[in-house]
């Protein structure tokens, strides 16, 4: 289905990036998201398993096919609701994300049956009221997103009535974005596999939370034309900003 893009005044064409060849392998781990307020508080719980966490994503990142393994700790995640169109989807709350990017979509599935990425993934699921998993690939890009030891770092989550139409929306909104709130890089992730998601957009600004809020909150257009897009396509999105752990 053909998307719909509203208000075109704001439009300034589509994202143009070349995608990364890579696979991904997602894992998103709810330990100690949020309640009520979106910044996520420090939580003992959470300390120990990114600690013991950091050994194994070594290991990982030593594994011939893969290019880098990220491990990232929530500092805020905004509440999120059920989309009218998937009320059965629960809503992801992820203070604890790796990240593994392999040379190939085909590698991504040999990698997640390795015997330190069996061992990260238990050691979440011992932790976590939730985890998810997704394999990828890059299907749309500004730029490959660099992971530097500074910086916030979004995971957000597109859930849609329809990919092909969030895939045309996310193209169009992205330069908005890069002339806004200066955002030089972004990758859309889609599974391999069918799920609950359309795809996960990642990117990565180098600046501060209030930067990053005041950007987008305070221009009118955010509303007028990245929100109302998003709902003409029923589209809903749940984002998470992230430091590397």
């Amino acid at each position: 289905m053909p998307a719909i893009i509203v208000n075109t005044r704001h439009d300034a064409g589509r994202a143009t990036g070349v995608a990364p060849s890579y696979g991904y392998l997602l894992m998103g781990a709810s330990i100690a998201p949020p309640g009520g307020p979106p910044l996520v508080r420090p939580s003992r719980e959470r300390s120990l398993v990114l600690n013991r966490l950091a050994g194994h994503i070594h290991q990982i990142g030593r594994l011939e096919p893969v290019v880098r393994a990220t491990v990232y700790r929530a500092v805020l995640i905004p509440p999120g609701r059920r989309p009218s169109f998937r009320p059965d989807l629960e809503p992801p709350r992820f203070d604890v994300t790796v990240l593994i990017e392999t040379d190939s979509p085909e590698s991504a599935g040999r990698v997640a049956n390795s015997a330190p990425v069996v061992t990260a993934r238990n050691l979440l699921r011992e932790s976590a009221a939730r985890l998810a998993e997704m394999q990828a690939r890059c299907v749309r890009a500004i730029a490959d997103v660099d992971k530097r030891t500074a910086g916030i770092y979004l995971f957000n989550f597109w859930a849609a009535a329809d990919t092909g139409a969030a895939l045309e929306v996310w193209a169009h909104l992205a330069p908005w974005f890069q002339a806004k709130t200066g955002l030089q890089n972004s990758t859309v992730l889609q599974p391999l596999a069918d799920g609950d998601l359309a795809f996960v957009n990642h990117a990565r600004w180098d600046t501060s939370l209030a930067s990053i809020a005041a950007h987008q909150f305070l221009r009118p257009s955010f509303y007028t034309f990245v929100r109302r897009n998003l709902a003409a396509n029923h589209i809903h999105v749940y984002p998470a900003l992230y430091r590397r752990a």
